[in-house]
């Protein structure tokens, strides 16, 4: 019988989980799974050890412990590497009386199969990346996404200000997506693409008649490039990288990290992410994309370029947290591009707004840490809320008072932290978190509540309702892992003139942005 999530919600600090992994392949969704859930103090074990994080030696993020078996974990993940590899599920996955939760993580290119083979029901969830809402998954089909990895958010971690970028769209594809190879045949024409008769080895090829990179590059780029310059040229896969740690990834990654390739993302202000291929309309079904997710989608939002994609609600995509199309993204129409071109045009700085939404939405929702925070909340374990002692709200701010200056500077620090809140149009949106370090709370808090008397008093503030009050939270001791969640719950720091900086740093958030 299998387990249910509802009955282990409170396990959390017992849960771990077991990778299956084919060595010498890039297993990204199971690598950034991992990440995350390490992050959080979940044991993470496999079938071997796997995926270097830097060049010394046995460094690796998936540990084999010959202690440790599959059975004694309570989550069981396979990719979908170890199908392609032709290898026949592990018994554990079999087993009629496990009580463990078995995922699949299907990051599988191009269309979704026609017939899903039987044995998908011996898994409790299966993460599917590329999900649209025209089809009709299993319901153990969850969506899912490439997301981020700790490599992508490292190399992206400073970013030059907008201003400091080149004005130009990077349109630069290594592939067109023309066709690919399947494992299984396909015969959709009248959705826009088919198996040809030839094959290669035990592979159908699939071809489209509208990729989404060649019909952009054929009648979007025309038209962009009259008011922004086009950048598209492709780095060489086969320069290696000099640097042991770069080559290491390079090699990793299937030739897929190249240090160039995030500095050129760092210095655009815009980047090109189209994918998948782009299936017309009929008379009882809308037009949508297939195979629409991009590693660039990803990246480029995290190095604060203005991404272009086509418009996800339009095209029926499907994903666990969505983007809103002009505030973290730019979502064309395919039948309609002149528009994305006059808005554009008519709002000259709509593009420097995208890039900073963009960058902080895929931060707080496809770093590894909300990723995983996300996958254990489906299924059924603690939510991030319970994970932090305070709740937080929709626009989470932190700020780091240097409580052992003199007295006459810290009421004015702390006046006009509170009066700079106070005056937001939307306090009660707010949730101010206060670093306490060198004091008590409670010193900190009867210090703050003389503060606000003082500021009611002398009516540079106006008394509020409770529930049109932003959330004062006071930051006691935390532990490592539940600084790194709160790390994606933030939004801004309010700079204070003089600030602890040795917690600001320890804290390692120096780098969040202004409020």
């Amino acid at each position: 019988m299998v387990a249910s999530p509802q009955k282990i919600s409170d396990r959390i600090q017992h849960c771990s989980a077991y990778f299956y992994l084919v060595e010498d392949q890039f297993p990204h969704l199971a690598i950034g799974l991992a990440e995350g859930l390490k992050a959080l103090n979940i044991p993470v074990y496999a079938n071997c050890n796997y995926w270097l994080l830097s060049p010394e030696p046995e460094d690796y993020l998936f540990i084999h412990d010959p202690q440790v078996n599959p059975e004694d974990c309570l989550l069981v993940i396979l990719d979908k590497n170890w199908v392609f590899a032709q290898r026949p599920f592990p018994e554990v996955i079999y087993n009629r009386y496990r009580q463990h939760i078995n995922i699949y993580l299907d990051d599988m290119d191009g269309p979704d199969a026609s017939l899903w083979p039987p044995t998908i029901a011996y898994f409790d969830v299966i993460l599917r990346t590329h999900c649209h809402t025209q089809t009709q998954y299993p319901s153990n089909f969850i969506p899912w996404a490439f997301g981020l990895s700790h490599r992508i958010v490292t190399e992206v971690q400073t970013i030059p200000t907008f201003d400091q970028r080149q004005s130009s769209l990077l349109f630069n594809f290594r592939v067109d997506h023309k066709e690919l190879f399947t494992s299984y045949p396909i015969n959709a024409v009248e959705q826009g693409f088919a198996t040809t008769d030839t094959h290669q080895g035990e592979m159908f090829k699939v071809q489209a008649d509208y990729p989404v990179r060649i019909v952009t590059n054929q009648q979007f780029i025309p038209l962009i490039e009259k008011i922004l310059p086009v950048d598209q040229t492709v780095d060489t896969p086969h320069n290696s990288p000099a640097d042991p740690y770069h080559y290491l990834q390079w090699k990793q990654t299937g030739r897929r990290h190249y240090p160039q390739y995030y500095q050129r993302l760092k210095s655009q202000v815009a980047c090109a992410a189209f994918a998948g291929w782009y299936i017309p309309a009929l008379k009882t079904r809308s037009p949508y994309i297939e195979w629409w997710d991009s590693w660039r989608f990803w990246e480029s939002l995290a190095a604060g370029c203005v991404t272009f994609h086509v418009d996800f609600d339009r095209y029926a995509v499907s994903l666990p947290v969505m983007p809103e199309n002009w505030k973290h993204y730019i979502g064309i129409d395919m039948e309609n591009m002149e528009d994305t071109i006059d808005r554009i045009a008519s709002e000259p700085t709509i593009l420097e707004k995208i890039s900073q939404a963009g960058r902080q939405w895929v931060l707080e929702h496809y770093a590894p840490i909300p990723t995983a925070l996300r996958f254990l909340k489906l299924l059924g374990f603690k939510s991030t809320e319970e994970l932090l002692p305070f709740q937080l709200r929709e626009l989470n701010l932190i700020a780091f008072p240097d409580w052992s200056q003199l007295e006459a500077q810290l009421v004015q620090d702390l006046g006009n932290l509170l009066q700079q809140v106070l005056k937001y149009g939307d306090s009660h949106r707010i949730a101010l978190l206060i670093d306490t370090n060198k004091t008590t709370v409670e010193e900190a808090n009867e210090i703050l509540a003389q503060i606000t008397f003082q500021l009611l008093m002398s009516g540079e503030i106006e008394e509020m309702e409770e529930d049109k009050a932003p959330d004062i939270i006071f930051l006691e001791s935390l532990s490592l892992s539940q600084w790194q969640v709160l790390h994606y719950q933030l939004h801004a720091r309010i700079a204070l003139d003089n600030e602890n900086q040795d917690a600001l740093v320890n804290a390692k958030l120096q780098h969040l942005p202004l409020f």
